[in-house]
């Protein structure tokens, strides 16, 4: 069966790998049984079939085997191939735990912590955590971390926490990796460094962690631990967009915008911002909105431009309230200037220096609201220093 699987000495052939599993399987080969269950859940040499995937890992465990009662405990938790069945997860868990497997350890804590299938109780969470940890799982190594960062179920301590992070980083996790990171650039639990920083975030981006990427990328478009290099900082975000980060997206968009680190394409970081946009991101939806009424792709779309003016402002994007403002008030049919006055007023209040500007003006020539030169003036004072001095000024 594992040489057909693998093709080794044989063709690969997943239909005959499969038969001879179920041969091996129905002799009592606990390997087998293991393959024969994977075959099922994700459809090699067979149909996908959830449920028989879940029967196999059921006898197994019920033989006894430690890593397929963590796994049933996984099945009832997620109601992969049975019924999802919290506490029924926790039984099994219990079982896998108390013969050492440490990954059900770590799954148990889990449960005690979110009061999964079992009273809330967070410091048996803790405990859980740590004797999972103590035997090399890196997952729980970085809840342990998170624990004593949050003051989960044990009183907070930074150095404690930054501790277990560091281990589970030493040990290859990418996560904590990318975390220990976060530790050296903002000097929690352990001296500022961020050089160190940096280093730490290069482990977890060659491991293709999404945040190693992002916060890699970050510090080359900074300059921060490394020397600035906007080259290495597209590369990296555009790793990170590519593997579906939103932020990332945004920040590709902006670099074909701008032209950091490559030719200022429009159209390019209309399609980038686009991607960010249709995944929620407030900066991306205010720039795709940006592109669709400039017409970046070469169709200018004012009326699709607002309503993704809209959902970036209403995420609380002050430079999104201040432009669809102006959208609104180019509009020539139905155009409300109170409208316009609010979104201006809501841009100030979330202290875009451009909504302040045009608040101010709205105040100065009575736009959607009673004319005000003195409060126009009070805002044009408070904008001194901004790129919109000198217009607030005038």
């Amino acid at each position: 069966g594992d040489c057909y699987r693998e093709g080794f000495g044989v063709t690969k052939d997943e239909k005959e790998a499969f038969r001879w599993y179920q041969k091996a399987a129905e002799l009592g080969n606990d390997g087998a049984r293991r393959q024969l269950a994977f075959c099922y859940e994700f459809g090699r040499g067979s149909e996908k079939d959830l449920t028989q995937a879940f029967a196999n890992f059921l006898q197994l465990a019920e033989q006894g085997d430690a890593w397929a009662q963590n796994r049933v405990g996984w099945c009832f938790a997620n109601g992969f191939g049975v019924s999802k069945d919290p506490a029924q997860a926790v039984a099994w868990y219990e079982k896998s735990a108390q013969q050492g497997n440490a990954v059900a350890m770590g799954n148990l804590g889990f449960c005690f912590e979110k009061g999964q299938g079992v009273a809330k109780h967070e410091k048996e969470a803790v405990r859980w955590y740590e004797k999972a940890a103590d035997l090399g799982n890196t997952w729980s190594m970085n809840q342990v971390g998170l624990c004593y960062e949050e003051g989960r179920g044990v009183e907070k301590d930074p150095k404690k926490a930054f501790g277990f992070y560091l281990k589970s980083a030493e040990a290859g996790d990418a996560w904590g990796q990318k975390t220990v990171g976060h530790c050296f650039r903002n000097g929690f639990g352990t001296a500022q460094d961020q050089v160190r920083a940096f280093e730490w975030y290069k482990k977890s981006a060659d491991q293709g962690h999404v945040g190693g990427l992002e916060n890699l990328a970050f510090c080359f478009s900074r300059g921060q631990g490394v020397e600035k290099n906007t080259l290495e900082a597209l590369r990296y975000f555009r790793k990170a967009a590519e593997k579906g980060s939103a932020w990332a997206q945004a920040e590709t968009g902006r670099c074909f915008l701008d032209g950091a680190g490559t030719q200022v394409d429009k159209k390019i970081a209309m399609e980038w911002f686009g991607k960010a946009a249709g995944q929620g991101n407030h900066y991306g939806e205010g720039m795709y909105g940006k592109a669709l009424e400039e017409g970046w792709d070469g169709y200018p779309d004012r009326e699709k431009a607002i309503s993704w003016y809209r959902k970036a402002a209403e995420g609380g994007n002050g430079w999104a309230w201040a432009a669809l403002g102006q959208a609104l008030e180019k509009e020539t049919v139905e155009r409300d200037m109170n409208e316009v006055f609010r979104c201006y007023q809501k841009s100030n209040w979330l202290g875009d220096s451009w909504g302040s500007y045009l608040l101010a003006k709205s105040y100065a020539e009575g736009i959607g609201v009673e004319s005000n030169p003195a409060l126009a003036a009070d805002l044009a004072e408070r904008l001194m220093g901004s790129p919109q001095a000198e217009a607030a000024r005038k």
